[in-house]
C-alpha cells in the first residue's frame, strides 16, 4: 500500500514536472501581466457592482469572488512555469539548507533555551497579530464636504472635500468617517456655533 502510494505521488511529480517544462518556454512577463490587470479589472468592477447588487437584491454578482480565485490560481501557474523547474529546484534546495541549519542550531542549544526562544517568538507573533487588528480596526479617513448624496445607501461628499481654511469660515458642515476594515461609514453634521 505505502509503495503504491509512494509511486503515486512519483508519478504525479513526474507529470508536473514535464508540464510545467513544458510551459516554461511558452510563459512570459506580459502573460502575467495581462493576468494582473485582469484581476485588478475585475476586483475594481466587482467593488463597484457589489453596492448595486446589495441594492438591488441581486446575489448572482457574488460569482465573480469564484472568477477571481480562478484567475489567481492561473497567475500562479503561469508564474510557476515562467520561472522554470530547474530553478525551483534550487530554491527548494536552498530552503532546505536554511531549515537544517536552523535545526542544528537549536539541537546545539540546552532544552531550556529553545523553550524560551519558542515562548519569545510566539509572544512576538501574538503581539504583532494583536497590534496590526487594532491598528486596522480603528483605521479610518475623514472628509469635510458641503452637502452629501446616497449612492446605493452609502453616504458620498458632493463636489470636493473642504480643506480646514474652508472649514473655519463655514457655518455648518458634513463630516464622513469611513471606517474601511470594518466597512463601516459615519455621517454626521457638524455645526461650529454650537
Amino acid at each position: 500500500m505505502v509503495q503504491k502510494t509512494k509511486e503515486a505521488m512519483k508519478n504525479i511529480l513526474l507529470r508536473l514536472k514535464k508540464a510545467i517544462e513544458d510551459n516554461h518556454a511558452k510563459s512570459n512577463w506580459i502573460n502575467i501581466g495581462v493576468m494582473i490587470t485582469n484581476i485588478m479589472g475585475l476586483v475594481v468592477n466587482h467593488s463597484i457592482s457589489s453596492e448595486y447588487a446589495e441594492a438591488q437584491d441581486m446575489p448572482v454578482i457574488y460569482l465573480s469572488k469564484i472568477a477571481a480565485i480562478i484567475m489567481c490560481g492561473i497567475l500562479c501557474w503561469e508564474f510557476i512555469c515562467l520561472v522554470g523547474y530547474q530553478n525551483w529546484e534550487k530554491v527548494g534546495k536552498f530552503i532546505q539548507t536554511i531549515a537544517e541549519r536552523f535545526v542544528k542550531y537549536f539541537q546545539n542549544h540546552s532544552r531550556k533555551y529553545r523553550i524560551a526562544l519558542f515562548m519569545i517568538i510566539i509572544l512576538a507573533l501574538v503581539l504583532a497579530a494583536g497590534i496590526r487588528k487594532n491598528v486596522r480596526r480603528n483605521y479610518h479617513t475623514t472628509e469635510y464636504y458641503t452637502s452629501v448624496a446616497e449612492v446605493y445607501g452609502f453616504p458620498t461628499g458632493v463636489g470636493d472635500p473642504l480643506d480646514q481654511e474652508e472649514l473655519d469660515h463655514r457655518s455648518g458642515y458634513w463630516r464622513i468617517d469611513d471606517y474601511p476594515y470594518r466597512q463601516h461609514t459615519v455621517l454626521t453634521y457638524v455645526d461650529p456655533y454650537q
